[in-house]
């Protein structure tokens, strides 16, 4: 699985760039599996975001840090789409998946959670990374990871060209691509 190779490949990718892992703010957790991976790679301060209740808590009954929140333009309230593929589920309505349920959860623009000690950045939203995206200051971030879809698979989800626009508008410039698994 493509991630799971940029997973492993991260520390070399990093000190190509001579970015010292100091803090990793992770936007849709889900299981954390990237946890060791960071704790590895030397990063200090680790944080998971994770608006999917059942996922928050497993998080913190592991011990690891997590705010259950979805990250959106604006503090307030969303609907979480759960499906039946449970990496799936997002604020955003899926085109392709089957739903299992909803639950309402809190949403808080990326600027409350990202401080200058996160200075990696990586984004897993489920078609919500333009609103990610939209709701921070990147200026003291020196690498974004955005896991994106060629197409549309939210109603008004984010696209690769979409995110890649916004990330060069912050001066970022893409340095891999992995095709997503279900393309």
């Amino acid at each position: 699985f493509p991630v799971t190779i940029l997973f492993r490949e991260l520390g070399g990718i990093l000190a190509g760039r001579g970015i010292v892992p100091r803090g990793v703010l992770h936007v849709g957790g889900h299981l954390g599996q990237e946890y060791d991976t960071y704790k590895e790679l030397g990063f200090q301060d680790i944080l998971f975001i994770e608006p999917n209740p059942v996922y928050a808590n497993y998080l913190k009954d592991r011990g690891i840090a997590v705010k259950e929140v979805a990250i959106a333009e604006t503090d307030g309230k969303a609907t979480l789409y759960r499906t039946t593929y449970a990496q799936a589920s997002s604020i955003l309505h899926p085109l392709y998946h089957e739903l299992s349920d909803e639950v309402d959860v809190e949403t808080v623009p990326l600027k409350s959670v990202l401080t200058p000690q996160y200075n990696v950045v990586v984004i897993d939203a489920q078609g919500s990374e333009l609103q990610v995206l939209s709701s921070g200051d990147f200026s003291f971030v020196e690498m974004v990871i955005v896991e994106v879809n060629e197409r549309e698979v939210y109603e008004g989800g984010a696209t690769k060209k979409r995110v890649l626009d916004r990330l060069h508008h912050f001066g970022f410039t893409p340095i891999l691509y992995y095709p997503h698994a279900s393309e």
